[in-house]
């Protein structure tokens, strides 16, 4: 794909972490409305399907919905209420799906955000990378380290790329933070 001007998939992945971390904290006050980006080719889009819609998700999608060149194409869960209201936050536009799966068989899908509860997300996760989709997942990545080991090694199989969220590590404020106390502003902290 060709990316004149636009971001790849890399950088979706590191913007939404940023993003989505800035999005929950700081930042709230000072963010504007969603980039309303001019046309775009296909080709030169990303394409984002979430799986998993509840609070933290629609918290990502406010940060993914600034992102020039990506749209959120596709949005999945359980419940009705909370489809119902991804899909308003997306003026209408995104598909609707009850299972996950059918996410992964969209060849119109680039990438996916999984933010579902946390026993879902190893075998979310590798089933994505399997369907050749770029990941961006909620933590924890898993609670076990057998997951965590099969995840590794299908990042490497695939050669997918997953990022997983941790605004807390992510978010401008604690960046800032580490800044000023690098800095020695604050004097010896201890």
């Amino acid at each position: 794909m060709s990316r004149k001007g636009g971001i790849n998939r890399r950088e979706f992945l590191q913007a939404s972490a940023l993003s989505g971390a800035a999005a929950g904290m700081a930042l709230r006050e000072s963010a504007g409305a969603p980039i309303e980006a001019g046309p775009v080719a296909v080709n030169d889009r990303i394409t984002v399907g979430m799986i998993g819609v509840g609070a933290r998700a629609h918290e990502l999608m406010q940060a993914i919905l600034t992102l020039p060149d990506t749209e959120i194409v596709g949005v999945c869960d359980a419940y009705k209420g909370r489809l119902e209201r991804a899909v308003a936050r997306t003026k209408g536009r995104a598909k609707v799906y009850r299972d996950y799966r059918e996410v992964l068989a969209d060849k119109s899908i680039d990438t996916v955000v999984i933010a579902t509860p946390d026993h879902w997300h190893a075998t979310m996760a590798v089933d994505a990378m399997r369907a050749g989709k770029d990941v961006y997942i909620e933590k924890p990545l898993t609670y076990a380290v057998d997951e965590g080991n099969t995840i590794i090694g299908e990042v490497r199989k695939s050669g997918r790329i997953l990022q997983v969220g941790s605004q807390g590590m992510a978010s401008l404020v604690q960046q800032k933070a580490r800044e000023i106390i690098a800095s020695g502003r604050l004097g010896q902290v201890t």
